[in-house]
C-alpha cells in the first residue's frame, strides 16, 4: 500500500503544476493539432482523400470508404493508427517539453517554454530513437498474448483487445523512463532503455499505479470505440466525431498524468526528492 500511495502522490505532486500555463502548454499544442486532423478528416469524406485514408485499414479502398456511413465507422481506427506515427515524430517533443517543465518546477529551478522547446529539438534523434524502440518494445508485449493463448479466451475481439490492453499495462512501468533518462540525463536511446527497464523493475508498483491511472480515465472512451459499428446504427454514425474528439480531449489529460507523475517518480528516484513548499 505504501508504494501505491508513493505512485498516487507522484500523480498529485504534478497535479499541483497545473496552475503554471506554460506546463500544459506542449500537451495543449498537441491536443490542438490532433483536434486539427479529425477536422481534416472530417472533411475530406471523398476521392482522392479517402485513398489515402483507406491506407491504415485492411481489406478497404478509398471508394469503399468513401461510402457513408463506413467513413465515419472507421474515424477512430484509422487516426489511431496515425497515432502511432504522431506519438514518435511529434509528440515525443511535447513529451520532453512536458517533462522538462515539471521536473524544473518540482526542483526548484526555472526553465522558460522556449529553453524547454530548443532542449528538446536538440536531443530530437535520440527522442525519436527512444520513442521507437518504447513503441516496438509494448507493441510485442501487447500482441504476445493473442499469439501464446488461443481459443475461448479470444473468441471476442474486445476480449482480445482488453488482454492485450492489460498485458501492454503490466509492461508499461519497464519503458516509461525512457524519455526521462534521455531529456533529463542526455542517455544514449540503448542506455535510456536498459536503465529505465531496471528503475521500473525497482519501482515497479510506483509505476504501475502510475500507468494504471491514466488507463482507467481512457477505459470508457477505450470500451466505446470498440463498439463504433453498433454505435453508428443504434444512435447516430456523426456521434462518432463526438466520441472521437472527447477521445483526443481524455488522451490530452491521460499523457499529462502519466508524464508528470512519471518525471515526479524519476525525479525521486535519482535523489532528487526536493520540491516546493
Amino acid at each position: 500500500m505504501r508504494r501505491i500511495t508513493r505512485g498516487l502522490k507522484s500523480i498529485g505532486d504534478s497535479l499541483t503544476f497545473v496552475g503554471h500555463f506554460a506546463v500544459l502548454m506542449p500537451l495543449l499544442l498537441y491536443l490542438a493539432f490532433k483536434i486539427l486532423v479529425t477536422i481534416v478528416y472530417i472533411n475530406t469524406p471523398t476521392e482522392p482523400f479517402t485513398s489515402f485514408w483507406a491506407i491504415f485499414v485492411e481489406g478497404l479502398n478509398g471508394k469503399d470508404l468513401a461510402h457513408y456511413p463506413d467513413f465515419l465507422i472507421n474515424i477512430g481506427t484509422i487516426l489511431s493508427r496515425l497515432d502511432f506515427l504522431f506519438d514518435v515524430f511529434i509528440l515525443v517533443v511535447a513529451e520532453a517539453m512536458t517533462i522538462m517543465l515539471v521536473f524544473s518546477l518540482y526542483r526548484h529551478s526555472s526553465i522558460k517554454l522556449g529553453e524547454a522547446f530548443s532542449g528538446s529539438v536538440s536531443k530530437y534523434p535520440k527522442l525519436v530513437a527512444g520513442a521507437i524502440f518504447s513503441s516496438i518494445f509494448l507493441f510485442i508485449a501487447m500482441s504476445l498474448p493473442t499469439l501464446i493463448i488461443k481459443g475461448s479466451l479470444f473468441t471476442s475481439s474486445t476480449k482480445g483487445a482488453l488482454v492485450s490492453g492489460i498485458a501492454g499495462l503490466l509492461i508499461q512501468p519497464l519503458i516509461i523512463f525512457i524519455i526521462p533518462f534521455i531529456v533529463l540525463k542526455n542517455a544514449s536511446p540503448l542506455s535510456a532503455f536498459s536503465k529505465s527497464v531496471r528503475m521500473g523493475l525497482k519501482n515497479y508498483i510506483e509505476g504501475l499505479t502510475i500507468v494504471t491511472v491514466p488507463f482507467l480515465i481512457s477505459l470508457p472512451i477505450t470500451l466505446l470505440e470498440m463498439k463504433t459499428t453498433v454505435i453508428a446504427f443504434r444512435l447516430s454514425p456523426e456521434f462518432l466525431i463526438q466520441l472521437q474528439f472527447a477521445s483526443e480531449l481524455i488522451e490530452f489529460i491521460s499523457l499529462y498524468v502519466l508524464i508528470g507523475g512519471t518525471t515526479i517518480l524519476f525525479s525521486e528516484s535519482i535523489g532528487g526528492n526536493e520540491k516546493r513548499s
